[in-house]
C-alpha cells in the first residue's frame, strides 16, 4: 500500500507489498504504471550514466544485483520508481511541481507531446511575421524609417550571427 500524504514538495513513498519477481525492465514498467495509475511511456532520465553490472572489490569482480528503473515525467509532475533485484519493496519519489515550474517547461516544450510543440512553433512564427509587418507598416516603406529599420535588422543579426559563432 502506498503511503498517501498530501504532497509537501517531494514525497517519498515505499511499496510495502510483496514484489513479485520481476524479470525485465518492460514488466518493472508495465507494473509500476499499473500499481501508480499512471499512463504514457517511461522517459530518458538525465543525470548520471546507468550503473555497472559488476564491480571491482580487490582482485575480484562482484556482480551487481540487478536493478530496474523507470521515469516518468509531465509539465505538471514527476514519478522516480527504482528496484533491486531481491528487495521486497520499490522505491517511489513523486514530485510535484508547482504552478510557475509548470508554466516554465511547458514554455521549454519539455515532458509534452508533439501537438504543443506544433502550437509553441507556430506561434513563435505567427510572432516574428506580425512583428516585420508592424514594423514595415510603421516605416510605410520610405525614406529615413525604412533606412533605420535596414540598420537595426543589420545590427541584430550580426549580433545574433557573431552569438552563434561563440
Amino acid at each position: 500500500v502506498l503511503s498517501s500524504q498530501l504532497p509537501t514538495e517531494i514525497n517519498i513513498n515505499h511499496y510495502n507489498d510483496p514484489v513479485k519477481l520481476l524479470t525485465s525492465q518492460a514488466e518493472f514498467e508495465r507494473f509500476v504504471q499499473t500499481s501508480l495509475s499512471i499512463s504514457g511511456p517511461t522517459r530518458e532520465r538525465r543525470g548520471a550514466p546507468p550503473r555497472p553490472a559488476a564491480v571491482q572489490l580487490g582482485d575480484r569482480l562482484v556482480e551487481q544485483p540487478r536493478r530496474f528503473e523507470a521515469y516518468y515525467a509531465s509539465a505538471r509532475e514527476v514519478f522516480e520508481a527504482n528496484y533491486v533485484d531481491g528487495n521486497r519493496y520499490i522505491d517511489v519519489v513523486h514530485t510535484e511541481r508547482g504552478f510557475f515550474s509548470t508554466l516554465n517547461r511547458l514554455h521549454l516544450a519539455s515532458n509534452t507531446g508533439p501537438v504543443w510543440v506544433a502550437i509553441i512553433d507556430a506561434f513563435s512564427i505567427a510572432l516574428v511575421v506580425f512583428s516585420i509587418t508592424g514594423l514595415l507598416l510603421w516605416s510605410r516603406l520610405t525614406g529615413p524609417r525604412l533606412l533605420a529599420i535596414g540598420l537595426a535588422s543589420t545590427t541584430l543579426l550580426g549580433a545574433v550571427y557573431y552569438a552563434v559563432l561563440l
